[in-house]
């Protein structure tokens, strides 16, 4: 049997289909091209998008874009401001001066007295607006005894003799008079079960109660917002040092911060009036052993949340302003209980409060960094 030769038509058309399936063969080949380098891509961008951070202790896988679950401020409701009312005036320590009722024992009074001997005044003898509880023993308890019974605003005498070993020895061991007067008797007021616009003018800053419950919606924002933020900075920590790993601990580090977590639960031990092994055995260690792996575990994890915030501070050369850290010692105070940055500073290790401000300051980079 011949071979029969393909026509000139038929060669067109196997032309025509091989320049097809040529098209089609490039064609998957470019978007498969494609596809890797968007890939490629993609990869690239997470690892910038995704910033991780090595050191000689720890590592960090990543940082940014966190998913940090973040609260918001409470709202502050008319129902709140009006449920908090009592208690802000309990705050407030509100008291009144009475010059009507007879002074008596336990009562705080504003004394003020004027002591000579044959006429002449002595060392201390002067005393102006001097508050001071009867029956505390703050004052010579014959010379107490002779204030009860007399009304505030009035004037009498009375007649003490002088410790024999008193200061000035012009009067000691003799018999000395004073002229007295109680300006007012201190008492507490009464909340009343309606509090009025008088009320307030009269027992606060405030002229009227729209006036001072302004003043408390604005302190519970305050509060709130606080609140947040430090639920926030928490929360920021934590997911933080989910993606942190631990090579090794600095020796001299963790031994550091174990010495001062004994150092503490020793003082405690001391202001409780018992052992340091008794302290211990209350708080639940039984064995030198129990307490010891207590320690370090507690001394681990501070080193590690120390190490990372660390880390990402230096890592992105961040540097606590001069006015971020006056606020956030502020705000230190107010939740410590201090009056004053300065009491602050004087009763807590000043390197505490540099690390707990460190820490708010990378926690906030995290926040706002975060997704």
């Amino acid at each position: 049997m011949l071979l029969q030769t393909p026509t000139l038509q038929e060669e067109v058309i196997q032309m025509q289909n091989f320049k097809k399936k040529k098209v089609i063969v490039i064609t998957v080949l470019a978007v498969m091209l494609v596809v890797l380098a968007i890939c490629g891509i993609h990869k690239i961008v997470k690892v910038w998008k995704y910033k991780s951070c090595n050191t000689k202790y720890i590592s960090i896988k990543q940082y940014d874009n966190l998913e940090i679950p973040k609260v918001k401020p409470e709202k502050v409701t008319d129902d709140l401001i009006d449920f908090s009312l009592v208690q802000y005036l309990q705050n407030e320590n509100l008291k009144q001066h009475d010059t009507q009722s007879p002074i008596k024992e336990g009562d705080t009074i504003c004394l003020n007295y004027a002591g000579r001997y044959n006429g002449s005044s002595f060392r201390n003898s002067d005393v102006k607006g001097l508050i001071l509880t009867l029956g505390n023993g703050s004052i010579d308890n014959n010379f107490e005894k002779q204030l009860i019974g007399h009304k505030p605003e009035e004037i009498f005498s009375v007649k003490m003799t002088m410790p024999g070993n008193y200061e000035d020895s012009f009067v000691a061991g003799k018999e000395v008079t004073f002229s007295v007067q109680v300006d007012y008797i201190v008492k507490s007021v009464e909340i009343p079960n309606v509090v009025t616009d008088d009320f307030i003018k009269q027992h606060t800053g405030y002229s009227t109660l729209a006036k001072y419950k302004q003043y408390i919606k604005e302190d519970l924002k305050q509060q709130a917002k606080l609140k947040a933020e430090k639920t926030n900075r928490e929360k920021a920590i934590e997911v933080l040092l989910q993606h942190t790993k631990v090579k090794k601990y600095p020796k001299e580090e963790l031994e550091e911060i174990e010495n001062a977590l004994i150092e503490k639960d020793n003082s405690n031990a001391f202001y409780s009036n018992v052992s340091e092994k008794e302290y211990r055995t209350n708080m639940g260690y039984k064995t030198g052993k129990e307490y010891a792996k207590h320690i370090e575990t507690l001394a681990k994890s501070q080193l590690k949340e120390r190490l990372a915030v660390a880390a990402i501070a230096k890592a992105n050369n961040l540097e606590v302003t001069e006015d971020y850290n006056q606020e956030e010692q502020e705000k230190l105070a107010q939740e410590f209980g201090f009056s004053t940055v300065e009491e602050l500073n004087a009763k807590m290790v000043r390197n505490e409060i540099r690390l707990m401000i460190k820490k708010f300051y990378v926690a906030d980079y995290l926040i706002k960094h975060s997704k």
